[in-house]
């Protein structure tokens, strides 16, 4: 790969980095998304497989510190080591996680075993280039947040009379007031949803998670008769503005059918 002045791209990251250090080199020359790629595919092209965010990330940091190296060995240099940045900050939803669920020390010894897991050691390496470690953070951070959330949340009910729909508005805002904090963490999942969607195409995986956990959970509210609206209220803010961030990219590149498609 001959990227203005860089001859070779010496990743460790297999074959796949080479092709994505050709999308962010075209993002810093021609200011855009490289949204339909005639070399693969060729003779017909295909639209570039490759979601925007990181490459998009590592255009910016190229840009920020071009007065000092110039765009494109600013980036071959922010490509090279940000995978292992992002590697090294996976511990911290790993231990918020874990803390969330099993207490302080449990979160402690699980934050340590998953930073000397081969699997994490692997893809969180400099030079890697393979941009798996912030679609993890992104992950990571959506099954925490929407974890707090309902831990915060009051588990009252939110709508008495479900045939009375005027009073629904008045009754949801009188429940977003009650809970602004555990609503900020809805928020912030949802947007962990969305810059995942922005960072791998396989983000149904997560949704898959946090589905089978919100199933299992209205099944035993159901049984044991405990309200089930607070469980509603959080997934329809964790879809809402994922799917709100996602939105403008899948429909510019004509893949809004495959939203729910573990591609």
């Amino acid at each position: 790969v001959y990227g203005g002045g860089i001859a070779a791209l010496p990743t460790s990251g297999g074959s796949d980095p080479y092709y994505k250090f050709i999308a962010i080199l075209h993002i810093i020359n021609q200011h855009t998304q490289l949204v339909f790629d005639p070399t693969m595919n060729y003779p017909l092209g295909t639209t570039n497989p490759r979601k925007p965010f990181f490459h998009w990330f590592i255009a910016l940091v190229a840009e920020i510190l071009s007065p000092i190296y110039g765009a494109q060995q600013a980036a071959f240099y922010a490509f090279e080591e940000f995978n292992a940045v992002f590697g090294a900050l996976l511990i911290i939803p790993v231990y918020l996680i874990t803390k969330e669920i099993f207490g302080k020390n449990a979160a402690g010894v699980g934050a340590l075993l998953y930073a000397l897991m081969p699997s994490n050691l692997s893809a969180g390496i400099l030079s890697g280039g393979r941009m798996h470690t912030p679609e993890l953070i992104f992950a990571f951070f959506a099954i925490y947040f929407f974890l707090r959330a309902i831990k915060l949340s009051e588990k009252n009910r939110i709508i008495d009379n479900l045939r009375d729909f005027k009073k629904y508005h008045v009754k949801i805002i009188q429940y977003f007031n009650a809970n602004r904090i555990p609503t900020i963490y809805g928020l912030l999942a949802g947007a962990s949803l969305g810059g995942l969607m922005l960072s791998w195409q396989g983000y149904a995986y997560i949704e898959a998670i946090l589905l089978i956990y919100v199933a299992v959970q209205l099944l035993v509210n159901l049984i044991f008769k405990r309200p089930t609206g607070y469980i509603t209220y959080y997934m329809a803010l964790f879809v809402i503005v994922g799917f709100a961030m996602g939105f403008y990219y899948y429909q510019g590149v004509h893949e809004l059918s495959g939203w729910y498609n573990a591609e």
